[in-house]
């Protein structure tokens, strides 16, 4: 996908982690538990109730994810999210 620069990345990896949390099956732990976690952890480093350094452990938690969950969606999970955090981990951040 390509976007603009008036485009706000923390929307988009929010909008992406609320999707996945709502389609996930919820047959497996890792998809089930690991989507809300990964949104709950964005917002909580966005509100400043979490250090941004939290940051790379959600990164951990999206790189288990990608090995244990039974399905691709699960696997998926963690390719837009490592993808916006490298890149613009300042957006989400601030």
């Amino acid at each position: 996908m390509i976007f603009n620069s008036s485009r706000s990345m923390y929307n988009i990896l929010r909008d992406y982690l609320e999707f996945f949390t709502e389609e996930s099956c919820g047959q497996c732990t890792p998809c089930r538990v690991g989507c809300q976690q990964l949104l709950k952890g964005i917002e909580a480093v966005k509100k400043g109730q979490k250090a941004p350094g939290y940051l790379n452990d959600l990164k951990k938690l999206s790189a288990t994810m990608k090995i244990a969950a039974k399905c691709g969606l699960g696997q998926s999970v963690s390719n837009p999210f490592n993808s916006i955090i490298d890149n613009f981990r300042e957006e989400v951040i601030y």
